[in-house]
């Protein structure tokens, strides 16, 4: 409505228009269709379009002489003056971390998000290893069906569902491994910046711009879409092999940290 709103204002003051509509990269999806035309019709009309990511641009076939790719920024201060780990062991886990392996996710319970595959990995490995801990932390429309399928047994012992949370920077001193697991049409997750910022290896669903964040096997792992398996099988590899864990962290950690400080 905003880009309407301005594109009928210009019509009188005939400024120059620049237009932020693209902020992720569907391809090929029934449920994004009238928006798929909508963004080709004010890219149409605007003099220059801005993505945050290369996918977008290329998905919505814009052109390259009237756009633009300016990836998300993070203001690093938010990293600063944090709640003490033992506080959030405290307050989440109800007593210290010990040996446990926590994956964390930040995401809206929305269509767009695939719960339902890292909610099915994230139970099959709670069942067989009871070091394994998933933090989820969001809420939508998905979130009552999705936690019928968590067994009692591991609800608030080692799958937790943790509501809208202002502390995201906190908790992932906690976290061993973010989880970014979705439709291939995100655009560039600031969840998954969040957690290289916090030098956290990642394991994200591959497809639209999280390629241009996630370096397979550098900073973390890209891995098949809908594919549970997977999720578990990249878990159990850094979980095992702390070094691994470790340099992916730093990697990612350092990238952000010269591409995507804010004050650039």
């Amino acid at each position: 409505m905003s880009s309407g709103y301005l594109t009928a204002a210009n019509l009188f003051i005939n400024k120059i228009l620049v237009n932020g509509v693209i902020y992720h990269s569907a391809q090929n999806s029934d449920f994004y269709d009238r928006e798929y035309f909508r963004v080709k019709f004010f890219t149409a009309i605007s003099d220059i379009t801005v993505s945050n990511s290369q996918a977008g641009l290329k998905v919505f076939k814009t052109s390259p002489k009237k756009a633009v790719c300016i990836y998300n920024g993070i203001d690093l201060k938010r990293f600063d003056n944090l709640k003490s780990a033992k506080d959030v062991e405290q307050d989440i886990l109800k007593g210290p971390k010990g040996d446990r392996y926590i994956a964390t996710m930040v995401a809206a319970f929305a269509n767009r998000k695939d719960y339902d595959t890292m909610i099915d990995a994230a139970v099959k490995m709670c069942s067989t290893n009871k070091k394994a801990v998933f933090l989820l932390i969001g809420d939508g429309e998905n979130k009552p069906r999705i936690m019928q399928k968590v067994p009692a047994e591991m609800l608030n012992k080692q799958i937790y569902f943790l509501g809208l949370r202002d502390d995201i920077e906190s908790i992932l001193q906690i976290s061993d491994v973010g989880l970014l697991i979705s439709a291939p049409c995100e655009g560039l997750s600031n969840s998954i910046i969040e957690y290289m910022a916090s030098g956290r290896p990642v394991i994200a669903t591959e497809g639209g711009g999280t390629g241009e964040l996630v370096r397979n096997g550098e900073n973390g792992f890209l891995i098949e879409n809908k594919n549970s398996g997977e999720i578990i099988k990249k878990l159990e590899i850094l979980m095992n092999d702390p070094h691994l864990a470790a340099m992916m962290g730093e990697n990612g950690s350092k990238w952000v940290r010269e591409n995507l400080d804010v004050k650039k």
